[in-house]
């Protein structure tokens, strides 16, 4: 990836089973790669949530437009809210 102009992105959570990388090459695309069976696989299966509905993948996209004016950490919070009601219907 690091040949692919990525390098790991800062300022995120970032342990032996977690680490995001962020392109440089100005395209907004982003990698979370996440050790098998770790605690952090719920990326997985949230990734998986979407994948299956684009119903849930037009709500996201909605509300990233809809929080784009406020910060990091607001972002955060209301995102979190999101992914956790998505994880938690079958």
């Amino acid at each position: 990836l690091k040949a692919l102009n990525f390098i790991e992105k800062q300022n995120t959570l970032r342990t032996d089973e977690l680490c995001m990388l962020e392109s440089l090459n100005n395209d907004d695309v982003a990698f979370q790669i996440v050790v098998t069976d770790s605690l952090f696989t719920f990326f997985l299966t949230f990734r998986n949530k979407l994948m299956d509905s684009p119903t849930l993948v037009n709500e996201y996209n909605q509300l990233k437009l809809e929080c784009s004016h406020l910060d990091h950490d607001q972002y955060r919070t209301i995102k979190t809210g999101f992914i956790n009601r998505v994880l938690k219907h079958p």
